[in-house]
């Protein structure tokens, strides 16, 4: 349904029954001093994709590139902790993972989950409203952007515009 021909937020497979699977990754180097900090905003990252998608996060897998003679594994606890935290705070369980020697830290995610609802930029039409979170949006049929307000009451010269790229949906 949605993979290299299309790309998005994650993957998308159809598994039948109405059942659709949504699966991504997301891993990078160090954006914080603080590893149990680092370790949440990783975790935090790699379901923002599957929420993006309107997807329901169900497992993760760890992906951790650690530099074994450089820093301590007292450091790389921290980390853990930090995704733990958030991933068990999304109902998400993290089934496994795998680790690597290496001179860069890298730490991250691979996470799947189910769509219940279907959200994906190739599906989106012109003119067409959606409604996430309370907030109606109303796709642009020319610049290919996405309208923010009360799209019934405004006219289109009074809605917001936003970049579709910059939509963050909250769960």
């Amino acid at each position: 349904m949605v993979g290299l021909d299309s790309p998005d937020d994650g993957g998308v497979i159809d598994i039948g029954n109405g059942i659709r699977v949504v699966q991504t990754v997301d891993f990078f180097t160090p954006i914080l001093d603080n590893p149990f900090d680092w370790g949440k905003v990783a975790a935090a990252n790699a379901l923002s994709d599957i929420y993006a998608m309107g997807g329901t996060p169900i497992s993760s897998l760890q992906l951790v590139s650690w530099p074994r003679e450089d820093l301590s594994f007292e450091i790389l606890s921290e980390v853990l902790k930090g995704g733990l935290e958030i991933m068990q705070s999304a109902g998400c369980n993290i089934i496994g993972g795998h680790s690597i020697d290496d001179k860069e830290p890298k730490y991250g995610f691979a996470v799947t989950g189910i769509i219940n609802d279907v959200i994906y930029k190739k599906n989106l039409s012109p003119d067409e409203i959606i409604t996430l979170n309370g907030k109606k949006f109303l796709v642009n049929d020319k610049e290919n952007e996405i309208k923010v307000g009360p799209s019934e009451s405004m006219s289109k010269s009074k809605r917001n515009i936003i970049d579709p790229e910059k939509i963050i949906i909250n769960y």
